[in-house]
């Protein structure tokens, strides 16, 4: 809620909601790796909210208990990549107190980080694109075939209809030689008659 609130621009109910937070969470001991990642979730959005409000002594003391929490969970999968946040954390302090030579170690650290999380995102993009792709190719071959299955019912349906008018001129054409026949007969009968 904090973090929506920050991107929303409202810095003051977002740093008393994050704190609300991080209290709650902070509450629990470090050595359980999910109240670690939980808590440090937490910091890392409070933080970026000292930061914003120039509360850089705060934002030092948090940014340490990340550290130690990032220790605490840092080998778990998925966790590679919250160091993202952590170390623009960092920069942003190391400016503030104008530290040149930690910015500069902790954009090399970043760096390759920012990279392979870059490169996982390419790669989910093109997995996306691809089952997008595939998605798109079946619903083509659906609308295919159900445009043959209609084209295959318009065939049946003037088969049927063709099928049906042939049989009634067939039989129209039968009752009017029969009853050509029967007429031809009457007049050679009134003729034999009359003979």
């Amino acid at each position: 809620m904090a973090a929506m609130k920050l991107k929303l621009n409202q810095i003051r109910e977002s740093e008393v909601l994050a704190t609300e937070g991080h209290q709650i969470i902070g509450g629990q001991p470090s050595e359980y790796i999910l109240g670690s990642e939980a808590e440090f979730d937490a910091l890392i959005v409070l933080i970026d909210i000292k930061i914003k409000l120039n509360k850089y002594e705060e934002a030092v003391k948090l940014i340490q208990r990340a550290q130690q929490l990032y220790q605490i969970y840092g080998d778990r999968e998925g966790a590679y990549f919250k160091r993202i946040a952590l170390y623009e954390h960092q920069i942003a302090v190391a400016k503030y107190e104008h530290d040149w030579k930690e910015v500069v170690e902790l954009q090399n650290l970043l760096t390759p980080v920012q990279d392979s999380f870059e490169r996982k995102n390419d790669i989910r993009k093109q997995e996306s694109l691809k089952q997008q792709n595939k998605i798109e190719q079946l619903r083509g071959q659906l609308a295919l075939s159900l445009k043959e299955k209609q084209l295959n019912t318009w065939i049946r349906n003037a088969s049927l209809l063709l099928l049906m008018l042939s049989a009634t001129l067939f039989y129209l054409l039968f009752t009017t030689v029969k009853n050509k026949k029967k007429l031809k007969e009457a007049e050679l009968e009134n003729a034999q008659h009359e003979l």
